[in-house]
């Protein structure tokens, strides 16, 4: 017995399919990946999924503002960062 999946019947079903999603994604770059990954969760999760959308961006962070930061946020911003697979920052401002 296979499996298959319901049909796509609607560009909102299109933009939330995983599997085309995987393959829109490169036909943008790093630096237009990072907004991307705002549009929503779904986009996120799978973009955060594939550290190789991100290849050859390196996170700046602020000092100035990570001081007035809320542990809270710093801690979404930390984890954010190990999700995407970064392996270095660049810290701005720094004393």
């Amino acid at each position: 017995m296979s499996v298959t999946s319901s049909p796509i019947l609607t560009i909102e079903q299109l933009f939330l399919d995983e599997k085309f999603l995987q393959q829109f994604f490169f036909y943008f770059s790093s630096y237009e990946r990072r907004d991307l990954a705002q549009v929503c969760s779904t986009w996120r999760d799978i973009l955060y999924r594939y550290p190789s959308y991100f290849s050859g961006l390196v996170p700046v962070l602020q000092c100035r503002e990570m001081r007035t930061t809320g542990n809270q946020d710093k801690v979404k911003l930390y984890n954010s960062i190990i999700r995407r697979g970064f392996h270095s920052i660049a810290l701005n401002g720094a004393t």
